[in-house]
């Protein structure tokens, strides 16, 4: 695993990330979930999707746990 890329996706800020400027920091924080998902860095994603409020944090988290293989835990 490329822990340079895991590392540069934490530290984008909500301006790297969302270039659109009527976009709310939770599409950032969705962004970087994904990729963070992509990378395999479950515990960062499952740290960020807990912050982020209603369908957006839910779907993230169920996300993450399916590729757990975390079935029962996967609808919240």
């Amino acid at each position: 695993m490329d822990s340079g890329v895991t590392e540069d996706v934490m530290n984008f800020s909500h301006a790297d990330i969302v270039k659109n400027e009527h976009s709310s920091p939770i599409s950032s924080m969705a962004d970087r979930s994904g990729s963070l998902l992509w990378k395999d860095q479950l515990h960062l994603l499952h740290s960020i999707s807990q912050g982020l409020s209603d369908e957006i944090g839910s779907y993230w988290q169920g996300v993450m746990h399916c590729r757990e293989k975390n079935f029962d835990n996967h609808l919240g």
